[in-house]
């Protein structure tokens, strides 16, 4: 796969009262890859102190994969 090659793409954005919950998928267009590797962001924040919240696990968890393909292509190609 061309993971040196893909970007991170915003697919949606949705807004109700306090929250924002963005959509991603990660994209290449060498390869395709794409559909299988998506997630979201959701931003949350408090009206009286204005102080944000932001819950990115599964985009740190992704970034956290992708780094370590990238350092071991290897690993990759046996799953």
């Amino acid at each position: 796969m061309c993971y040196s090659k893909a970007y991170l793409k915003n697919t949606g954005a949705i807004t109700c009262g306090t929250t924002m919950k963005l959509n991603y998928e990660i994209s290449c267009c060498n390869c395709g890859l794409g559909p299988d590797k998506t997630g979201t962001v959701l931003m949350t924040y408090n009206e009286n102190s204005m102080q944000g919240v932001i819950d990115d696990s599964n985009l740190k968890q992704l970034i956290k994969e992708w780094d370590s393909i990238l350092r071991d292509p290897e690993k990759e190609k046996g799953n």
